[in-house]
């Protein structure tokens, strides 16, 4: 169903002031992990009760505090929704973080080990029911007004023209081709349209080519009546920029990642001023691994290619500007992994998550559920990072408006 519980009781968890929220937790002390309950903000409180408790449960001991608590109005209105109850998992306690544990709402498939002595990273595959969960009009209504001043503007559907740019490099003159990247491709391609923008598709760029796609992309004028963009690059890269497809350590063609907040930033890109762009970077770091995989970086290692399932990818340090927030698939000098026959680790994850919250919640919030998938035990190969964001609001995407 398009309203879940969860968002369901985010929705009524931001109505309540900063006293009714630690009132209502000291209600589920009995119910909840302490510890958890303690430090969590409103949507982690969702998360930690429906993943605990199961949506049926959490729904109605919510009822159970709104009507005890004396809040009247919410309890009336929240008792009349019919949610049409669909069993959730219990997921199991962990040790690591409780958003990690968020990793059981889905399909959990086993990446294949390539070296007896390196476990083998996991990643959410997307299912057949693992598609993009809508926010509805009611509640994007009651959200922009609730946080009006708090959120980016977002614009009518029928009036806006939302565009995002995907590069994609997978071959290359000489360096390994990036197999698996078309999985990536049509994933992202996928989630972009179902969010509301156009999805401009370049592939196998040289660095000139890439900036030239990008100074044309910045420059398009359905960007005057829009009110974000995403910009989605996918390559090999090192420290000190995205490989083009022409890289070779002596010539150097790379595309600097800090041209790319310059080609967008108000100066250049006024009709984007005051507008999130969000900045998506598949790619690896440095070289990095201690492990056995193969590396996207500019000289494959002998060990690596004797490995036929996973691969890596690279970037370098992002320099942002107003209203920018990049996301990384991994830490500065360390690579990110790619299965050729699924996708990149980072990708597939980035969208589940999206798919499963942008319903209800921001942007910032999304990824850092993303950072906290990996940060499981199996998923410690890779940490994604958020680099230097400056949006000055929460970003709501609200998937159906």
């Amino acid at each position: 169903m398009a309203d879940t519980v969860r968002c369901r009781l985010l929705l009524h968890l931001e109505h309540l002031t900063s006293g009714e929220l630690k009132k209502f937790k000291l209600y589920l002390v009995n119910s909840l992990p302490r510890g958890s309950l303690e430090e969590a903000d409103r949507p982690e409180l969702a998360d930690l009760l429906v993943n605990s408790l199961g949506q049926q449960e959490a729904w109605e001991q919510a009822l159970r505090i709104w009507q005890n608590m004396g809040l009247r109005e919410l309890w009336e209105r929240a008792k009349k929704e019919d949610l049409g109850f669909v069993a959730a998992p219990v997921l199991p306690a962990s040790s690591g973080s409780q958003t990690g544990q968020l990793l059981a709402v889905s399909k959990v498939e086993v990446f294949e080990k390539n070296s007896p002595s390196s476990p083998a990273p996991q990643a959410i595959q997307a299912s057949a029911t693992d598609t993009l969960k809508l926010c509805s009009r009611e509640d994007f209504l009651m959200l922009r007004k609730k946080m009006a001043g708090q959120i980016y503007p977002v614009m009518e559907k029928e009036a806006r023209t939302r565009r995002a740019l995907i590069i994609c490099n997978t071959e290359f003159n000489w360096l390994p081709q990036r197999n698996g990247s078309e999985y990536d491709i049509k994933g992202m391609s996928d989630l972009l349209e179902g969010l509301g923008y156009r999805v401009d598709v370049e592939e196998n760029l040289t660095a000139l080519e890439m900036e030239s796609v990008l100074q044309r992309f910045a420059s398009c004028p359905d960007h005057q009546t829009s009110d974000s963009t995403f910009l989605i690059l996918m390559s090999h890269g090192v420290p000190s920029g995205i490989c083009g497809k022409d890289y070779r350590k002596e010539a150097s063609q790379i595309l600097p990642v800090n041209r790319i907040f310059q080609i967008f930033n108000t100066s250049n890109c006024p009709s984007l001023k005051d507008k999130p762009k969000i900045i998506i970077i598949q790619a690896c770091r440095g070289e990095n691994s201690g492990i056995v995989w193969v590396s996207d970086s500019e000289v494959p290692s002998a060990e690596s290619c004797t490995q036929d399932i996973f691969e890596s990818d690279a970037l370098c340090r992002a320099h942002v500007e107003k209203d920018f927030i990049a996301f990384c698939s991994s830490t500065p000098n360390n690579m990110s992994w790619r299965n050729i026959h699924k996708g990149s680790l980072f990708i597939i994850q980035l969208i589940h998550y999206f798919r499963e919250y942008a319903c209800c919640n921001h942007l910032y919030d999304i990824f850092c559920k993303v950072q906290n998938s990996f940060e499981t035990p199996k998923l410690s190969v890779q940490m994604p990072t958020i680099e230097r964001t400056t949006l000055t609001k929460y970003f709501y995407l609200f998937p159906g408006n």
